[in-house]
């Protein structure tokens, strides 16, 4: 790099020298352009006599001859560089005729590598001004080479980019359809770069680009244009508007619905046209934007606001998308655009909308479990808000799905291109405020907690409990599952524990407890006949440990915690990663995404000296200790995955549920059925290849599932989800400010304070909390509970 820069002062001589021949100034250009990319500013200031390139270049680049093609090019190729290292010198080279002479040579056309050199420069504009001058094919050109320009523009080159769009707007009303279509692909490509960007798009909006693309499409013109030109004045629109209100009021203005509405009901007759479908929702989804982010109260925004009365004309059409069987991926943007209608909506106006749409056919034909009046407005509302909550839950797996067909279809060519992405709508939104706090004016019924349950209570919490927030539905629970055994206070799991006071869990407002013995050294030999005798008690459980004085909630409260963990210990083959220690190895197993069942085959009944019999006995004994941790409202020392509370809570499990407790195994497993789809669409058969489930009704679990139900019946859990099942019994730490218990920096934060010594622990425990020791019961005890920000 130093041999070429100390070439440059003799490059400067040669271009200064007017009397030197043609081929000195073209092997001196040369030298130049291939030597200004190891340049730096400070460098080229202090070359003497380098101001003769604001001068020399523009005359060479104007220069006359058959022979000046290469010397043409090189020259502008050097004013570029220049530019770049020295952007002060633009107006020293625009002052001695650069920029005339640029676009001279690119009005003639004669030479495509010069002219794209020309546009690179930043006279796109310019040139543009002057289109109507050139000839239709020298239009097209120029339209050519804009286009390549702009698709290989970045985020930081866009204003530049925004200086040709007033005439590119302009072209979109050619009678040329090759100049209407590549004027329209250019300002396609500069709306995707400049997208997100309201002043860019504002301005778009304000060239009339949403007014001349809607009239393209009105009078059926939509059908008449081809495909690839379709497909540009959609993404166009949709970029458009996805952030600029200005945009998205145009088109409501210019009637997009009515539009809109002839177009699904055109293409939704053949699944051929699910890209076109596609590229329809994701645009009503873009119009979608403003309403939702909009600060006017929602019960202000239904009835009056027009737009919102214009969507919900598309509801119907929607529904007949979602039922067409397109793309699921299509489908899934249906049921969310209509979920958001529903959410924007007050019951009168959902009422209206029902006349006309049936909101609950937006999927699957079925109906809610029990007897209840279908005829009922509400029952649609119900089964549309069931459908719309389990999409949301299951999107991942839908997308996942539509992922590996497009890969069986080898529409994506690379493994890696099996990702998805997934922002799901948080669970709280499902929530109604109105029916969680009527809830919990009925729960307050003195009736209510002697089991005179209103129907709707049941049936509601039953069928969608999603609608009732968390705390009500512990607080139901406790109340329905043992009203027998209730004082006459009730807390939620988030309020502080405290000895005077009622606890988190049904049996702890009950003063009558039952005291047993265990022996600290032998802790599971003893816990398990102790469990299955008195697991079902009525009685709260007290533990105090052989030997010991200590009686009361710290015992209890260590003997929960430490079963718990025994049960973790290596060599009892419950949990995967048992197998993999090595030999004498002692400890317990670790898993960073929670434990999940070690699965046993039937044919195989003892393995590397563990007999399954003992294995299902700790798995019944698992279950025993859960159900009493929730009914006496005490905290585990274990943590479970989350497929195990899906086991747990009845739940089919996936594939797609290998990667939330092993991920490498699970994107393994995902890639295989990705590649047995694609060798089965190549083969082209016939044979339907489903999603296969994983079989887990092993004797482990069904021990597991019916100690629980020795204690109370585990159906009645199934009010809640995986999440907040962990909430319950392992709620030691509480975690805000947008964290949970699955964001990478808690899990890493608790596994190095597993990894922890005990004066780590202490220290840690020291810094926390101001004192080196926890109390009683662990963190759970904690007033107020550590939480990690």
């Amino acid at each position: 790099m130093a041999e070429a820069l100390q070439i440059l002062p003799y490059v400067v001589a040669a271009l200064a020298d007017k009397d030197q021949g043609a081929d000195a100034h073209l092997a001196a250009l040369e030298t130049l352009c291939g030597t200004l990319p190891y340049a730096y500013p400070d460098f080229l200031i202090a070359v003497d006599k380098v101001d003769c390139f604001v001068t020399r270049l523009p005359a060479l680049v104007s220069a006359t001859g058959a022979d000046q093609g290469d010397m043409l090019v090189l020259a502008a190729q050097a004013i570029a560089g220049v530019v770049e290292h020295l952007p002060e010198w633009a107006e020293k080279f625009e002052k001695n005729g650069a920029v005339q002479a640029l676009r001279d040579r690119l009005l003639a056309v004669d030479n495509m590598e010069l002219a794209e050199q020309c546009l690179r420069l930043g006279v796109a504009a310019a040139v543009l001004q002057f289109f109507d001058f050139f000839p239709t094919n020298e239009q097209k050109v120029a339209l050519k080479i804009v286009a390549k320009i702009v698709k290989e523009c970045d985020g930081a080159e866009v204003p530049k980019a925004m200086e040709a769009a007033p005439v590119l707007c302009n072209l979109l009303q050619s009678s040329d359809n090759m100049i209407q279509k590549s004027a329209l692909s250019c300002l396609g490509m500069i709306a995707s770069n400049a997208r997100g960007k309201e002043e860019h798009m504002d301005m778009l909006c304000e060239l009339k680009v949403v007014d001349t693309a809607m009239r393209m499409l009105e009078k059926d013109g939509w059908k008449t244009i081809g495909d690839e030109t379709l497909t540009g004045i959609l993404g166009l629109l949709k970029n458009t508007s996805s952030a600029s209100a200005k945009a998205v009021k145009s088109l409501f203005d210019l009637g997009v619905c009515d539009l809109l509405k002839q177009m699904i009901t055109y293409y939704s007759s053949s699944h051929s046209n699910s890209d076109k479908l596609q590229m329809l929702v994701e645009l009503i989804n873009q119009l979608m934007r403003p309403l939702e982010t909009s600060d006017t109260p929602k019960n202000a925004i239904v009835e009056q606001n027009a737009y919102l009365d214009q969507l919900a004309g598309i509801v119907p059409l929607l529904i007949q998308v979602a039922k067409c069987g397109a793309l699921s991926s299509v489908c899934y943007t249906c049921i969310v655009l209509i979920g958001n209608i529903v959410e924007l909506s007050t019951p009168t106006f959902l009422i209206e909308l029902e006349k006309t749409a049936n909101l609950s056919s937006a999927i699957f034909l079925g109906k809610l479990p029990g007897d209840v009046d279908e005829s009922d407005p509400s029952y649609n509302l119900l089964f549309t808000l069931k459908i719309l909550e389990g999409l949301n839950r299951f999107s991942y797996q839908l997308s996942m799905d539509e992922k590996i067909r497009l890969f069986a279809e080898s529409c994506l060519r690379d493994l890696d291109d099996i990702k998805v992405t997934i922002s799901p709508i948080p669970q709280h939104q499902f929530t109604s405020s109105l029916l969680t706090n009527k809830l919990e004016l009925q729960m307050q019924d003195s009736l209510f907690e002697d089991g005179l349950v209103p129907s709707w209570c049941v049936y509601l919490v039953e069928t969608c409990p999603f609608l009732f927030s968390f705390n009500a539905r512990w607080k139901y629970f406790c109340l329905t599952l043992h009203h027998s055994f209730m004082g006459d206070d009730i807390s939620d799991p988030d309020s502080p524990n405290e000895e005077d006071e009622a606890s988190d869990a049904p049996n702890e407002a009950v003063n009558e407890t039952e005291k047993y013995k265990v022996t600290r050294g032998n802790i599971l030999e003893s816990a398990i006949p102790m469990m299955a005798k008195h697991g079902s008690s009525t009685k709260t459980i007290e533990v105090v440990f052989e030997g010991e004085v200590g009686t009361g909630r710290g015992p209890t409260f260590e003997f929960y915690s430490t079963v718990s963990h025994e049960l973790q210990r290596f060599g009892l083959g419950m949990s995967r990663g048992d197998n993999a220690r090595k030999a004498g190895e002692t400890g317990f197993v670790h898993s960073s995404f929670g434990l999940f069942p070690q699965p046993w085959s039937s044919a195989v009944t003892s393995s590397r000296g563990i007999e399954f019999s003992d294995v299902v006995q700790k798995f019944k004994l698992l279950g025993h200790i859960v159900a009493r941790a929730i009914l006496d409202g005490r905290i585990l020392d274990i943590s479970l995955s989350r497929a195990f509370y899906k086991i747990m809570l009845g739940q089919e499990l996936h594939i797609y549920d290998i990667p939330s407790f092993d991920p490498e195994l699970g994107k393994t497993v995902v890639q295989f059925q990705a590649l047995v789809k694609r060798k089965k669409f190549l083969e082209s058969s016939s044979e339907t290849t489903s999603n296969p489930s994983a079989d887990f009704s092993y004797k482990n679990i069904e021990a597991f599932k019916s100690a629980i139900n020795e204690v109370f019946a585990l159906k009645t859990l199934r009010m809640f989800n995986e999440e907040e099942m962990e909430r319950i019994l392992c709620d030691h730490i509480e975690f805000d400010h947008g964290y949970d218990a699955h964001s990478p920096p808690i899990v890493n934060f608790l596994e190095i304070l597993r990894e922890f010594g005990r004066e780590e622990q202490r220290a840690f425990i020291q810094f926390s909390t101001g004192a080196p020791t926890l109390p009683l019961g662990g963190l759970a005890s904690l007033d107020p509970k550590l939480t990690v920000v």
